[in-house]
């Protein structure tokens, strides 16, 4: 007579538990939970309170384990293994209810940072893209305005990470696409509905809307069991958190997902060539004596595109796909204004000689809105238009002890790009002398990383110049990764034109995004809107 299961050795018990959790991809562990409803002894022995061991080791089967988990308990593990499963569970049967929604949203966003590629099967499994899709357009359209803004903030960030640049623009599905989280071709997306996510994520991109920060005790955090669901006899820790993650998720400002997302929508539109006659080239344009770009010129701007999360990753020899986005969501989870946090100031998030390099891209202005139904008493709305190019070649300044760096309190008034003057051995300012060594000539005496200030100076190229105009730029890299860079006509004839300042921060070490205004002054009456560059040569 074969013996009763409860009676074999507790280590072959579990052995067999973890095999018969490994089903497909996505699916709950069915199996293991008929196992556990066996009887009494088997549940008691196998359930998640007594033995957190084997879900941890389930969890590392399943789903990608990152570095960042190395020092994670198994208990807390386990109950991310629970989360995990009632997203998904989630996602595969299209539930929109709002009960808690933003923390299986959260489980997604982890899913996403922490993927070297087996989370991304989990999601392309369940068709996260479809469910992410109608959900952000219930949501936005069910919550107007400020309301939910904490949920839509997390959405916000999701569209960001999951966009490809290879899906939108249509390009086949390959190999990497099915690494990615892939959303619909908004390419082929109706104009219309494209026009209603610009209008919705809107709000996010304006400096003036504060999003509430989601601290480490706040429910986005927390792992409960599964609600309503058979697996719920898994019996999850009610105290579990991922509190002891490596490193504390927090909604980062989501001003530079709305601008990403904002840029990547408008630059799927279809554009028109310019109905009046230019040059196609440029010697032809000088032997007509005509200025302005030529037609070259034009399918160069229109070319560019916004780099995405997506279409970054994996491009880098060694890079694991969880370590690149940890490098760049570190920049991006640095202090906001509105939020309680703070962070070592001690040394730079930013990486010296980042910015170093010729880069290029394009802004749009924020253009008011009026419509015959918009009441006299309420002011417009706004939208974004006029998509222009950028360009600058830039280099670093680095300031090092004993030196003395340029006072923060002269940030918005002293450098300004002609009173900034580069050097052989260092940067100028008339009312002062500070000593800067340009970056890559240090000689090795000192490690870029101790620097304590870090100024940008460059300009545009000669291309740009005859086609565009032609600008001075100088910048300062603050302590948290954040940039501020001015910009102003090198022709002093066309002082008329303002200097305009561009505040923003680095994506992956290949974007740099933001907004811009025409004037040091944040009065919202000035010219204003938001800029995107991508390095394009070092």
């Amino acid at each position: 007579m074969a013996p009763r299961l409860d009676t074999i050795p507790l280590d072959i018990l579990q052995h067999i538990a973890y095999l018969s959790a490994l089903g497909p991809s996505a699916n709950p562990p069915i199996d293991l939970l008929h196992l556990l409803l066996t009887n009494s002894t088997i549940y008691r022995s196998l359930r998640l309170r007594a033995n957190p061991h084997l879900y941890a080791n389930i969890f590392c089967s399943v789903f990608d384990f990152c570095r960042s988990m190395d020092h994670v308990t198994a208990s807390n593990i386990a109950a991310e293994f629970v989360c995990r499963h009632r997203f998904l569970r989630r996602v595969r049967r299209l539930d929109f209810s709002t009960e808690e929604l933003t923390q299986d949203l959260w489980a997604a966003v982890r899913m996403i940072l922490e993927s070297n590629g087996e989370n991304q099967m989990h999601l392309i499994t369940v068709n996260f893209s479809s469910f992410l899709i109608d959900l952000s357009q219930l949501i936005f359209t069910d919550y107007p305005g400020t309301e939910g803004l904490d949920l839509k903030a997390v959405i916000v960030w999701l569209l960001c990470l999951s966009l490809s640049q290879s899906l939108y623009l249509g390009f086949p599905y390959g190999r990497e696409s099915s690494l990615t989280v892939n959303v619909e071709d908004i390419s082929h997306t109706p104009t219309a509905l494209r026009g209603k996510f610009v209008k919705w994520i809107h709000p996010f991109v304006s400096p003036s809307l504060e999003v509430p920060d989601s601290a480490p005790n706040s429910a986005p955090l927390n792992i409960p069991a599964f609600r309503g669901d058979p697996s719920s006899y898994i019996d999850a820790p009610q105290e579990s958190t991922i509190d002891s993650w490596q490193h504390e998720l927090m909604i980062p400002d989501p001003c530079f997902a709305a601008i990403i997302l904002t840029f990547a929508l408008k630059e799927a539109e279809p554009s028109s060539m310019p109905l009046h006659a230019v040059s196609e080239t440029r010697a032809l344009a000088a032997a007509a004596q005509q200025d302005g770009p030529t037609m070259d010129d034009i399918r160069v701007f229109q070319s560019y595109r916004t780099p995405l999360f997506a279409d970054t990753l994996s491009q880098e020899a060694g890079l694991m796909r969880s370590l690149e986005y940890d490098l760049g969501f570190r920049y991006l989870k640095t202090r906001r204004p509105d939020a309680n946090h703070v962070y070592d100031t001690g040394s730079y998030v930013y990486v010296p000689g980042t910015f170093t390099g010729v880069w290029q891209g394009t802004y749009l202005t924020a253009i008011p809105t009026i419509t015959p139904s918009t009441p006299a008493h309420l002011t417009p709305g706004t939208d974004f238009g006029c998509r222009k190019p950028i360009q600058c070649s830039l280099s670093e300044y680095l300031c090092f002890s004993p030196n003395i760096p340029v006072p923060w309190d002269d940030g918005t008034a002293e450098w300004t790009p002609r009173r900034l003057l580069e050097q052989e051995d260092g940067s100028n300012i008339p009312s002062r002398r500070y000593n800067y060594e340009r970056f890559g000539k240090c000689g090795g005496r000192h490690d870029s990383r101790e620097a304590l200030d870090i100024f940008i100076v460059g300009e545009t190229l000669e291309d740009h110049d005859q086609a565009w105009g032609g600008f001075l730029f100088a910048g300062r890299v603050q302590r948290d990764g954040a940039i501020m860079m001015k910009r102003e006509p090198k022709d002093p004839g066309q002082d008329y034109l303002g200097t305009w300042v561009f505040e923003g921060r680095l994506i992956l070490n290949k974007g740099f995004m933001g907004r811009w205004r025409s004037s040091s002054s944040r009065d919202i009456s000035n010219a204003h809107g938001i800029f995107s560059m991508a390095k394009i040569s070092k």
